[in-house]
């Protein structure tokens, strides 16, 4: 699949979670990675398959950064990953990526991994 193909999928999964929660992000961008790089690596866990870098929306709105301008938030999909763990396991990847999207918004909303699994959504 191209990187354009899976970034409208991403999108579309995006979008479908922001309309069910009823809540607007803001300073956030989402991007599409087709192979993560050893800085990604470094930054997250390694082997994952998106992640989320920055600040809660809680902590945007209060302005905890301590900086006048804040860089965006940001969560990537790491495509060869994802395109690997559905192969894998014969999964849909829209579906997949749907939920995919609710745990990485689900960070940037400031749910711990915790809470999700409580939710059922980790």
């Amino acid at each position: 699949m191209t990187k354009e193909e899976f970034s409208r999928l991403v999108s579309e999964a995006v979008h479908w979670v922001i309309e069910q929660c009823g809540q607007e992000p803001i300073n956030l961008v989402v991007e599409v990675i087709e192979k993560a790089s050893q800085a990604d690596d470094e930054a997250v866990s390694r082997g994952a398959i998106a992640f989320f870098i920055g600040y809660t929306r809680h902590e945007q709105d209060l302005g905890l950064s301590g900086q006048v301008i804040m860089l965006p938030s940001r969560i990537a999909f790491i495509q060869d990953r994802i395109e690997a763990c559905i192969e894998n396991q014969k999964l849909e990847l829209s579906a997949f990526l749907r939920n995919v999207a609710i745990h990485e918004l689900a960070h940037y909303f400031g749910i711990s991994h915790e809470r999700m699994q409580e939710l059922g959504v980790g």
